[in-house]
């Protein structure tokens, strides 16, 4: 049973590892997405008005609010995942099981 429990506890350590990459993967793109918002210009900035920003209203600084906003949700999670991650740890190295 104590090797099972031991197994299952890596396994969700290499798990939570495994979603912060995923997540900051996720941060660098919405980083990424907020910059070429910013420096759009051109043919594909009036595309942008057409398709994005005109149909729901949105401006440019909206745009890039709510970019923000997914970027500190995504921060928080990967900070979460972090502390998941020591809680298991902690569990695992010691003697509760």
């Amino acid at each position: 049973m104590k090797k099972i429990s031991s197994f299952i506890l890596k396994v969700l350590s290499i798990l939570t590892v495994v979603a912060q990459i995923f997540c900051g993967i996720a941060a660098a793109s919405v980083i990424f997405a907020n910059v070429a918002v910013l420096f759009v210009s051109g043919e594909a900035a009036t595309e942008l008005k057409k398709y994005v920003l005109q149909p729901s209203n949105l401006s440019k600084g909206m745009l890039e609010l709510s970019g923000l906003n997914a970027l500190l949700i995504l921060v928080s999670i990967i900070f979460a995942l972090h502390a998941l991650r020591k809680i298991i740890n902690n569990i695992a190295e010691s003697n509760f099981l």
